[in-house]
């Protein structure tokens, strides 16, 4: 009986004590219909940050951005969309070129800055 209570008052103990590691990245990955373009940019708003991130032949691509958080303008062809990214995120973006505004969709961990974003930006002024 005594070796039960000190064994779950060890595995409590340790339990307690484990450490996560921060995480210093978020995921972004999504799908573009009807975009024959080959990559999508994503620069961060002070201009310190820009990737060119590769979309395959499906319209799909994936990409791990190590320069977070802020604020970012992913460039869709002619089409913009403001994202916040923060550490930890894993950031879904579906759309279609040919109506973006109204076909974007963002989801995922962290999604919601984004999304409230993007529902301040379709209100009349």
């Amino acid at each position: 009986m005594k070796i039960t209570i000190v064994s779950l008052g060890l595995i409590a103990s340790l339990m307690a004590f484990t450490i996560e590691t921060p995480v210093n990245y978020a995921l972004f990955s999504g799908t573009i219909d009807n975009f024959d373009a080959e990559e999508v940019t994503l620069v961060k708003s002070n201009q310190s940050f820009s990737k060119q991130i590769t979309i395959d032949s499906k319209g799909t691509f994936t990409d791990t951005i190590k320069d977070t958080p802020g604020y970012y303008q992913l460039s869709v062809g002619k089409n913009h969309v403001n994202i916040y990214v923060n550490n930890g995120n894993a950031i879904k973006l579906i759309a279609d070129v040919k109506d973006f505004k109204r076909s974007l969709k963002i989801s995922g961990n962290g999604a919601e800055t984004t999304n409230y974003l993007l529902f301040k930006e379709r209100q009349p002024n």
